[in-house]
């Protein structure tokens, strides 16, 4: 195999010997520059004085007393002449985007050498533009005619108006701009090239005259103020070429790959003919994988098998998607001993990213109540359970989500989180741009240097850690001294986004010997080098060529009329990228994702295409696929094993730990008895969540707890109707009530603001409150008998053969005894209703209509009456949602059967309601009954267990 950079060497070393110490030889990027070395050391035979070797840009950048200034200060400085042209009063975080957008635009203009005077000129007037543009071709007046006869005054709308009075400025604004970088010695590198193309065409001394002779080596696609540079040197004599390309695209005037080529060697003659081992030589394959993580998970297998070949440094894994990376790297086999990663790992996939992310996000939603500093719960979680967190201070961790958990607490107060120091640097640090991140990473470093226990956390670890986030102190550090010296004051908002786009560019580099073992890079890496050995990722459109945005102030049309790159010429230069590949390599293997799945089109690139219809290449098309079985079946039933037969007997007929069966437990078992055996029988408790808006349940108390406080003086004294008038209209009370039980049964005592939909949420409450207040007037004069008192009960049931006292027992909202008859009353909160199909329908376990309020109310009236026999009573229902209606009555209703009518008294339907009760206690301690699940999907939609019965969808 002939490698094209070593062919270079070999050539330059027989042509100018020692002689070559004093040139300079320019290549694309630094990555051909480590090869290059490389391949001249292997070469020589005797000491000799390295020459100068340096990327084209580095070369140009390098004769400039201009430094190239960060982003950030350029869009800031773009931002300060902006301003000065009297455009508007825009914010520097509202002109931030289209501030780099304008930036990357100013800076083509530089490279491609075009007058910013002419191409932001105002052509509204047609006749201006022969005027003005004479000088220009005949096509490319024409181009321009099109576009700016948009801007007739008969076709104006307020859009155009607005980018012509922007238009208008930008020569002013560019001037402007340009100046005052100068002035402190700044400049975008567009800038820099356009300065030293000026000087190397002035009378003068020879640009870099102390080099005698440049060699430039593998380059393609150049601006113009690198031709104006390269076409002096190779008019002095002191500038050779060495074009790496295949004729078979080369020479073809169609062939995107070779469209900058053809420039090229038509005004720079080439000095070598280096182009052996062309493409049909190449064996090329090409695979689709379902996912993207599959495409990774293909390597090992083509790594070992005959399409990798022997040598793993003739080997190059290219990465199309770099996000790609992680999996890369994961799925590399036990037997690639050796691969170097080109392109560094990403500081975003790592945890410093989250860390900052999540501190940033914390202090963008902190709010000051009552004078103090609160911060939402879920950033506060999210920070406690970071790595960097949870594994220094566990004990301090566990012990603060445990208190935020038992106590729903949605706003956390500061001075509640001031456990440790580094707590204190979190939490008790109010936001500053320029220490608050840096004092906590700094703190972060230093606990990782003193961890003692190297058997549990390698030291390896621990010094990556530390990498990932010396990587982000410096750039931070940068950030925060442009931040103080050019006298901007980002607020939080913009200050997060500088730091996200910051950390997304940033790359923490891998280290170990980069010329040995697998190559792992990103296509831009391997310009000018050869691998025997290709495979090839994220082979989709949109990867290759990668999307571009368009994203530019200056439309299309008129880049296109003045010279400057379009999209058209990215994709040339990833086409040459592509080709030039396939030149040298025996073996290439492309793989594309071939999902559809949300915005991906599962195309193969376009250049796949081309290879699938063009003879020159022998290639190959698969399909791979992965057997993707369903998630195992859970059972639908559970055989009573000896083991569960016992759970049942110690949890509620026998043993210290026996408890009654409450009316929740029995309806839950008829509604599921797979929830009721998880919850009751197995002992799962259902997962502590953390609620920001009230649930059913909590509503339900609240409601129950403030009924509660507003009858309890007249707890066994008659309630007169003026009473209920003085308890009714003193609202302030009724309100004072809601909110003291919603802290106490919400948010668990704490003093934090009622804000948001729980201000809602208790304004319904106060109606609802003072509306069962107005419902009790029609039944006044009554006494109340208790309010939220345990009734205990027994009851004899059959129990597999054999008759046993089974407890039971539950807390009844309200008793009270009006016109000779006990009211056996229950507040529900959700939308139950009176209605009863039939009396046995409440014992129905199909029965989708079942009404499990009607069930429980009719077991407090029999738990009631086991602790006071003789009495007279009714069941009561208030579903509180209808309790608005005028036509609103609390009596149950039997729809068929043989108690159909109006349940005015609880005696008539006792025995068939005990039958069927007794029936169903029955059925749960049956031996022989299996324990099965519902079949009513619907019922598991909010079941806390429905992903133990794989229902949770």
């Amino acid at each position: 195999m002939r490698i094209f950079l070593k062919d270079i060497a070999s050539k330059l070393l027989d042509s100018y010997g020692s002689g070559l110490a004093d040139h300079c030889i320019v290549f694309p990027n630094n990555r051909s520059i480590l090869f290059f070395r490389k391949y001249i050391a292997e070469l020589i035979d005797r000491p000799l004085f390295m020459p100068s070797l340096q990327s084209v840009s580095s070369l140009i950048k390098g004769q400039s007393e201009l430094r190239q200034a960060e982003t950030l200060q350029l869009v800031y400085d773009l931002y300060t002449s902006y301003l000065e042209a009297g455009k508007s009063k825009e914010s520097f975080d509202e002109f931030y985007f289209w501030g780099e957008m304008l930036l990357n635009d100013f800076d083509d203009i530089d490279k491609y050498l075009v007058d910013p005077r002419l191409l932001f000129s105002n052509l509204a007037d047609l006749k201006e533009i022969d005027r003005k543009f004479g000088s220009l071709s005949e096509e490319v007046l024409r181009i321009i005619r099109q576009f700016w006869i948009n801007f007739e005054a008969s076709n104006m709308t307020d859009e155009k108006s607005d980018f012509l009075s922007v238009w208008e400025i930008l020569p002013e604004v560019y001037s402007s701009f340009t100046y005052s970088l100068r002035s402190k010695g700044l400049a975008y590198e567009g800038m820099i090239l356009r300065e030293q193309a000026g000087l190397v065409s002035s009378e003068g001394s020879p640009w870099c005259s102390d080099t005698p002779m440049f060699h430039f080596v593998g380059l393609n696609a150049l601006n113009k103020c690198e031709k104006v540079i390269l076409g002096q040197l190779h008019k002095e004599g002191r500038a050779k070429f060495y074009w790496d390309y295949d004729p078979l695209y080369a020479n073809d005037p169609g062939h995107e790959a070779g469209y900058f080529i053809r420039q090229n060697i038509s005004a720079f003659p080439a000095e070598n003919d280096i182009r052996q081992g062309g493409s049909q030589d190449c064996s090329v394959k090409v695979y689709s994988a379902p996912s993207d993580v599959a495409q990774a998970k293909l390597l090992p297998s083509l790594l070992d098998g005959k399409d990798a070949g022997d040598d793993p440094n003739e080997t190059a894994i290219i990465l199309a998607d770099e996000n790609l990376l992680t999996p890369v790297l994961n799925s590399l086999p036990e037997s690639a001993d050796n691969v170097n990663v080109t392109m560094g790992y990403p500081l975003f996939q790592t945890p410093v990213y989250s860390l900052v992310h999540q501190l940033l996000r914390m202090h963008k939603n902190k709010i000051d109540s009552e004078g103090m500093a609160a911060f939402y719960y879920n950033d506060v979680i999210n920070i406690l359970q970071h790595q960097y967190i949870a594994f220094h201070y566990p004990a301090d961790t566990r012990e603060l989500l445990k208190t935020i958990k038992r106590k729903n607490l949605i706003r956390i107060d500061r001075d509640s989180l001031l456990s440790n120091g580094l707590f204190e640097g979190i939490f008790g640090s109010d936001f500053n741009n320029r220490t608050y991140l840096r004092d906590i990473l700094n703190y972060i470093i230093d606990l990782l240097d003193t961890e003692g226990d190297e058997e549990e956390v390698p030291s390896s670890v621990l010094t990556l850690q530390q990498e990932y986030i010396y990587s982000l102190l410096l750039p931070l550090n940068q950030l925060g001294s442009l931040i103080e010296d050019s006298g901007m004051d980002p607020g939080i908002e913009l200050y997060s986004r500088l730091i996200d786009r910051m950390m997304r560019k940033l790359i923490v580099p891998f280290s170990g010997e980069p010329l040995q073992g697998i190559q792992v890079m990103g296509i831009l890496e391997t310009r000018s080098l050869d691998f025997r050995n290709i495979i090839f990722l994220s082979a989709n459109e949109a990867c290759l060529p990668e999307s571009q945005s368009g994203n530019s102030y200056i439309p299309y049309n008129l880049r296109e009329a003045f010279g400057l790159p379009t999209i058209r010429h990215s994709d040339s230069i990833y086409a040459y990228y592509f080709y030039r590949l396939l030149q040298r390599a025996e073996n290439v293997t492309f793989v594309y994702n071939s999902s559809t799945d949300g915005t991906r089109s599962g195309e193969m690139s376009r250049f796949l295409l081309q290879l699938k219809y063009d003879r020159s290449y022998d290639t190959s098309f698969k399909g791979t696929g992965f057997r993707i079985l369903p998630p195992a079946k859970v059972k639908d039933s559970i055989k009573r094993t000896a083991a569960i037969k016992d759970a049942f007997e110690s949890a509620f007929l026998s043993g210290s730990l026996a408890r009654p069966l409450s009316p929740s437990a029995i309806n839950t078992w008829i509604s599921c008895n797979m929830r009721f055996y998880y919850k009751y029988i197995a002992g799962i408790r259902e997962a502590e969540e953390l609620l920001e808006e009230v649930d059913t349940l909590t509503f339900g108390n609240i409601l129950h707890e403030v009924m509660k406080q507003l009858y309890d003086p007249f707890t066994g004294i008659a309630v007169e109707r003026s009473q209920l008038d003085n308890i009714a209209d003193d609202r302030d009370r009724i309100a004072r009530l809601v909110k003291e039980a919603f802290r106490s049964l919400f948010m668990q005592g704490t003093r934090t603001e009622i804000r948001g939909k729980n201000l809602v949420v208790t304004s319904i409450i106060e109606k609802m409150a003072w509306q069962i207040i107005m419902a009790d007037k029609r039944h006044t004069p009554f006494d109340i008998i208790s309010l939220e008192k345990n009734y205990p009960g027994k009851l004899d049931c059959q129990v597999n053969g054999s008759e046993r006292k089974v407890l039971v027992g539950g807390t009844i909202d309200r008793v009270d005894f009006s016109g000779g008859v006990h009211r056996v009353l229950d507040y529900k909160s959700g939308g139950d209703s009176v209605d009863i199909s039939w009396l046995d329908s409440l014992f129905d376990y199909d029965y989708r209509s079942r009404n499990s309020a009607a069930f429980q109310t009719l077991l407090y009236c029999e738990l009631f009456l086991q602790n006071n026999e003789g009495f007279d009573l009714r069941p009561a229902l208030y579903p509180v949602r209808n309790i608005f209606s005028d036509d609103f009555s609390d009596f149950f209703n039997i729809k068929k059967g043989d108690h159909k009518g109006t349940v005015r008294s609880y005696i008539p339907i006792r025995d068939s309601f005990v039958r069927g009760l007794k029936q169903l206690i029955s059925d749960i301690f049956d031996h022989n009954r299996d324990i099965i699940m519902t079949e009513d999907i619907q019922k598991c939609r909010y079941c806390p267990y429905n992903r133990l019965c794989n229902r949770k969808s």
